[in-house]
């Protein structure tokens, strides 16, 4: 068992990071990040958490199965970095091209604020 003064002094000298629990409200669904970002890389499913915790309003395939990075991409997000760049809306560059989508872009004025590479030529793109 680990000895908790020892602990407590690893994390007074910054040896060991300390990051507290996320409320479970806070948490995002890990099958809605495999849903959309299966194949993208971490910075795509800390992407799809950031902009969940935005705008919640998903139209996803929620049923996929979440894997051990995923379940770890809905904890961590508020620790990383915000690769969405603030966006409020995340879509692929297929779902780009839709004329709905294209609707929605020019109804609202929306503008791109980032591109997160996935694998296989794909990409999600944020715009806010």
């Amino acid at each position: 068992m680990l000895n908790y003064r020892l602990l407590i002094l690893l994390v007074a000298i910054g040896l060991v990071g300390f990051r507290p629990p996320l409320p479970m409200a806070e948490r995002v669904p890990a099958a809605l990040i495999e849903g959309e970002a299966g194949i993208c890389g971490w910075e795509g499913k800390i992407a799809v958490a950031h902009v969940y915790q935005r705008n919640s309003n998903w139209n996803s395939n929620s049923r996929a199965r979440p894997t051990r990075e995923s379940i770890r991409a809905g904890i961590e997000w508020p620790y990383e970095k915000d690769y969405s760049n603030g966006a409020v809306y995340l879509w692929s560059l297929s779902d780009v091209q839709l004329p709905a989508v294209q609707a929605i872009i020019r109804q609202e004025g929306l503008r791109m604020v980032s591109y997160i590479k996935c694998r296989g030529g794909l990409a999600l793109v944020g715009y806010n």
